[in-house]
């Protein structure tokens, strides 16, 4: 009967590590699992942001090569405007020299 006394706790013995040992590899895991989301999640945060940077970087940039595109455009304008009135003002001279030369 003893036998029997000692077998049953070595049973219950072997019984509660079977049960608690997938417990405790279940809870492993779950750090495991929480450590790696840990360590994917701030550089996938850190990712977003920096995203979001280059946007409004990009954006910015976009604005500066527009305005300068205008200036640039405005500019090109005012000279060809400059060079044509020269070119209109030379050429009414060179008639007015005509002029006065065949009267």
């Amino acid at each position: 009967m003893q036998e029997l006394g000692v077998e049953s706790k070595s049973n219950k013995r072997v019984r509660g590590v079977a049960i608690s040992h997938p417990g405790q590899q279940m809870a492993e895991d779950v750090k495991k699992e929480a450590t790696i989301e840990e360590s994917v999640m701030e550089p996938t945060k850190e990712l977003r942001e920096s995203k979001k940077v280059l946007c409004r970087m990009k954006e910015a940039h976009e604005r500066e090569i527009t305005k300068f595109a205008f200036k640039s455009k405005h500019s090109d304008t005012k000279r060809l405007v400059e060079e044509v009135s020269s070119i209109c003002e030379r050429s009414e001279q060179l008639q007015l020299e005509r002029r006065a030369r065949s009267t």
